[in-house]
């Protein structure tokens, strides 16, 4: 006589292999989730150092913008001179997962556009994962001013 159905080890062998399976796509997910937040920061910050530009050859509100770069982000201002305490000042986060981890422009860490041509001082923003610090993208700002 034969029964059907499963044995309490087939069941488990299962529940293993499920389990094992599992915990690599959340692993891949994961890597996925932060790949796109390193991505999603280094677009911002080049479509703001982008429009940062294009205020100062406009002159935008009768002066043109800069951009001051810190680890959580960048805080766009106006004119060429950066002033904490302004109400002018436009606070630019970036997406979680992400910060910047090194800024060199000229040694300093504003970009500022002349407002008859858009130069600047020619520099590197680096921007890395904070999950895994390795995983970094490098944006490059050309004394013309563009990304």
């Amino acid at each position: 006589m034969f029964m059907k159905g499963f044995t309490l080890i087939e069941l488990l062998v299962v529940i293993a292999i499920a389990g094992i399976l599992s915990a690599g796509g959340i692993a891949s997910i994961s890597n996925i989730r932060s790949e796109n937040s390193l991505l999603a920061s280094a677009d911002l910050i080049k479509t703001t150092i982008e429009k940062s530009r294009m205020s100062s050859l406009a002159k935008e509100d009768g002066y043109g913008y800069s951009l001051k770069i810190s680890e959580d982000g960048m805080v766009w201002f106006p004119g060429n001179t950066y002033d904490p305490a302004s109400s002018l000042n436009k606070k630019i986060g970036l997406p979680s997962g992400a910060r910047i981890s090194s800024v060199d422009i000229g040694g300093g860490d504003s970009i500022l556009f002349n407002t008859l041509s858009g130069t600047t001082t020619p520099g590197t923003i680096v921007v890395s994962s904070t999950s895994n610090p390795s995983r970094t993208r490098t944006i490059v700002i050309s004394g013309s001013g563009k990304v």
